[in-house]
């Protein structure tokens, strides 16, 4: 009897989650905008010893380079080595952007600055 309520269970949540589905991506738009730096951030690479057993592992992680903007009072962050040595010290200054706008089948738009400069 278990086994066949589990089924049973088991056959309904496949279907709600078949009928729920995803939002489709229908149109990506670009556009320049001005934006205020507001903050930057640097982490070096790192490893990190994490013992298993009586060995020791060596976990590596990657160096971190993040911009921060501003546009329209929502905070976005940019990564990437090139766009943080560019503008890593012109916190405050107002700077070209790449604004992206995507649309979906069901009404949402998601903004996005995607890229500094005349990229």
């Amino acid at each position: 009897m278990n086994m066949k309520r589990f089924l049973s269970c088991l056959l309904i949540l496949t279907i709600l989650v078949s009928l729920v589905g995803c939002a489709k991506l229908i149109k990506t738009e670009y556009t320049r905008v001005d934006v205020e730096i507001v903050d930057s951030y640097h982490r070096s690479a790192w490893i990190q010893p994490i013992w298993n057993g009586k060995t020791m592992m060596m976990i590596p992680h990657p160096a971190t380079y993040r911009i921060d903007v501003e546009y329209n009072d929502v905070e976005y962050s940019i990564h990437g080595s090139e766009i943080y040595e560019v503008y890593k010290d012109r916190i405050g200054e107002v700077v070209s952007g790449t604004l992206e706008i995507s649309t979906y089948d069901d009404g949402t738009i998601k903004y996005d600055i995607v890229s500094l400069g005349d990229e």
